[in-house]
């Protein structure tokens, strides 16, 4: 299965490896939490614990993960002292844009949809879907949107 980076570090028996990859299976299964052996020798584990972009939206903070990854190794790895190096998940900038962040910016900026088609190549009816809040925007789209008001001048 191999979920944990570098798991072939830890020297532990093959049957108690399994079992802790499938283990760290169920964070990334369930809040997008992986695991990546930094260190591993006679009396220390270190190990990087990194929460990616989840569908359920719930992120823990490095308490959090400090305490998953501690919890997760220590039945394995019990005469190790373990260190966690905890990487938290945080939002892309691009994702406050939505409808009312495009009104706004359009108005403050005196944009049209005209322009933005004229601009970008995308149809007015399109365009006019994404700020109206008719149609959901993706990642590229917000980050077009994004960056089309943050570094130009119209």
């Amino acid at each position: 299965m191999n979920t944990i980076k570098n798991i072939h570090y830890v020297d532990i028996a093959d049957d108690l490896l399994t079992h802790l990859d499938k283990a760290a299976g169920v964070y990334a299964a369930n809040a997008n939490i992986t695991f990546n052996i930094l260190k591993y020798n006679d009396s220390d584990l270190i190990v990087e614990v990194r929460q990616g972009k989840n569908q359920r939206e719930k992120y823990q903070d490095t308490k959090g993960l400090i305490k998953r990854g501690k919890e997760l190794f220590i039945k394995f790895v019990p005469d190790h002292s373990i260190h966690i190096r905890p990487k938290t998940y945080s939002l892309p900038k691009v994702d406050v844009v939505d409808s009312k962040w495009i009104q706004d910016n359009m108005n403050a900026n005196r944009v049209s949809l005209n322009s933005i088609e004229q601009l970008t190549g995308i149809s007015k009816s399109n365009l006019s879907a994404y700020v109206n809040g008719l149609r959901p925007m993706s990642q590229p789209v917000k980050a077009m949107f994004f960056f089309m008001f943050s570094n130009s001048k119209f």
